[in-house]
């Protein structure tokens, strides 16, 4: 999946359909780390509290979660790569590579944590390579 960034931050009218009270007050006082007009590879969707989430790289190798509304898909085609889990005891659901279900996954990739390093490398360049092929 492919798609651009069309803004930084939500508009009034969407932080109130934001999940929890606490969410709706991150997402209305900062903006996402994504760049506007910049075209991202998303590496996975979340449904967290019936929002919508993206998993894209903001550029400084660290993986953030951006909440859909603030992009375009310009490629809706699924990664092959991508797995489906579910949060045990709660309705929200995850679709990304296997590795990327595993608690704290983005933490430990932002922490430069070697496996999770590694496994990002790989799955970047398969998915890079899936994304750029004629099929």
């Amino acid at each position: 999946m492919l798609a651009k960034c069309i803004s930084d931050r939500l508009g009034d009218d969407a932080v109130p359909q934001c999940g929890s009270a606490v969410r709706r007050k991150i997402l209305s006082e900062k903006p996402s780390a994504v760049e506007p007009g910049r075209t991202y590879l998303v590496y996975g969707v979340a449904l967290l509290e019936l929002v919508i989430y993206v998993v894209v790289d903001t550029g400084l190798n660290v993986l953030t979660l951006a909440p859909m509304r603030l992009f375009e898909i310009l490629d809706g085609r699924v990664s092959r790569y991508w797995t489906v889990s579910l949060k045990p005891g709660s309705d929200d659901l995850f679709v990304a590579p296997p590795p990327f279900h595993r608690p704290h996954f983005l933490e430990d990739f932002a922490d430069g944590e070697p496996q999770a390093v590694q496994e990002v490398l790989r799955f970047r360049s398969l998915m890079e390579r899936e994304w750029n092929s004629k099929d």
